[in-house]
C-alpha cells in the first residue's frame, strides 16, 4: 500500500475514499518525509500541526514535519485511482564518491530511468556508525568510510557512493572543567560540566553554570592537539548572547586565543564553522557577564557541545 523512506512512518487506517498515514521527525537535521503510495492521493484532508506537504502527485508525497520533536503526527489523503507499476530501468547519482567532514551538508540526487517509473528512492549506509542517510541526505557521525546505496523501489536497479569522513567530535567523553565548580550554587550542582560532552542531548542531562557567578566558561582538554574546524552548541533556554571560543596550549599559563565572537546569540541548535581550521589541545567557551546571558539570575545551560576536528 504505502513505503517511507523513513521507518517511522506508517499507515495506521485506510478506508474506500481515504488513506490516513502517521509520521513522526526522524532526524533533528531534517525532517522531510517521503512516502510514496501505490494509489494516486488526489487531495490533502486533515493534518496535524506543523506539517506542512512539500509535494503531492500520483507518485510521491512529501511531508515536512519539523518541530514535532519526533512526536507521532498524522495526516490523511483523499484515495484516487490505483496506479499501473512501471519497472525501472535504471538508477543514477550526481555523485560517485564523496569526501566529508562534520560540518558539511551533502544532499545526493538520483535520476530514475524511465521518468514514468517510481521516483521512489530506498536509501542505505553500510555503516551508520559513519554516516547515515536519509532523503539522499547525509548526516555524518564520525571519521571513517560507509557506501551510500539507493535502490528503486522496485528493487530491480541499484547505485552507489563511497563516502568518507574525514573529522570527528574530538569532545565526546573528553575531561571538562568549569568555573565556580567546587562552589556552585547547590540548583546547579546536579549538572556538571561532563554532561556537556557526554553524547546526550538532553534536558536532563545537560551542564549548568553556577547561577552565582558572573562570568561562566566551560573547558575541554582534548587530550592531544586537533585541527578543529567548527562547533555545535545545544542550548536550553539560559543561553550566551554573547560569548567567545578560545584555544590554549596551556590553560595554567592564562593565556588563551579567541578563535571566534558571537555578539548576537539566539540559542537552540547553534552551528559555527570557523573561517579557517586551528589547532587546539584545549577549548574554552567563555561568557564575561550576566548581562552576556539570556536569563541573567542563571548561568548558561547546555546540552551539548560537539567540537569537530582531525
Amino acid at each position: 500500500m504505502a513505503t517511507s523512506d523513513r521507518k517511522s512512518s506508517v499507515i495506521i487506517k485506510e478506508n474506500d475514499t481515504e488513506v490516513y498515514v502517521s509520521v513522526s521527525e526522524p532526524t533533528k537535521r531534517n525532517g522531510i518525509v517521503n512516502i510514496q503510495l501505490d494509489l494516486s492521493a488526489t487531495e490533502c484532508l486533515t493534518k496535524d500541526n506543523n506539517i506542512k506537504v512539500i509535494q503531492l502527485s500520483p507518485f510521491l508525497i512529501s511531508i515536512d514535519v519539523t518541530g514535532k520533536n519526533g512526536m507521532p503526527s498524522y495526516i490523511s489523503f483523499k484515495k484516487g485511482t490505483p496506479i499501473k507499476a512501471v519497472p525501472s530501468t535504471g538508477i543514477s547519482l550526481n555523485k560517485s564518491k564523496i569526501e566529508m567532514s562534520m560540518m558539511d551538508d551533502i544532499t545526493f540526487s538520483a535520476e530514475i530511468k524511465p521518468s514514468s517509473s517510481s521516483q521512489f528512492v530506498i536509501w542505505h549506509s553500510s555503516d551508520t556508525a559513519i554516516v547515515e542517510v536519509s532523503s539522499g541526505i547525509l548526516t555524518p557521525k564520525k571519521a571513517g568510510s560507509a557506501v551510500i546505496t539507493a535502490k528503486t523501489l522496485d528493487r530491480l536497479n541499484e547505485a552507489s557512493c563511497k563516502v568518507n569522513v574525514i573529522s570527528s567530535n574530538v569532545a565526546r567523553g573528553k575531561p571538562v572543567t568549569e568555573n565556580n565548580a567546587t562552589s556552585k550554587h547547590q540548583s546547579d550542582v546536579s549538572f556538571p560540566a561532563r554532561y556537556a560532552v557526554d553524547g546526550i542531548d538532553n534536558f536532563a542531562n545537560r551542564w549548568a553554570a553556577d547561577r552565582n557567578g558572573s562570568e561562566d566558561w566551560l573547558q575541554i582538554d582534548f587530550q592531544k592537539t586537533y585541527d578543529i574546524e567548527g562547533v555545535k552548541i545545544s542550548w536550553t533556554n539560559s543561553f550566551a548572547k554573547k560569548f567567545l571560543l578560545q584555544t590554549s596550549d596551556d590553560p595554567s599559563s592564562g593565556n588563551w586565543t579567541t578563535i571566534y565572537t558571537e555578539t548576537d546569540g539566539q540559542g537552540g541548535y547553534q552551528t559555527i564553522r570557523f573561517d579557517k581550521t586551528y589547532k587546539a589541545r584545549y577549548f574554552r567557551l567563555y561568557v564575561e557577564s550576566n548581562q552576556d546571558k539570556s536569563t541573567p539570575q542563571y548561568g548558561i545551560s547546555i546540552q551539548e557541545i560537539d567540537v569537530y576536528g582531525k
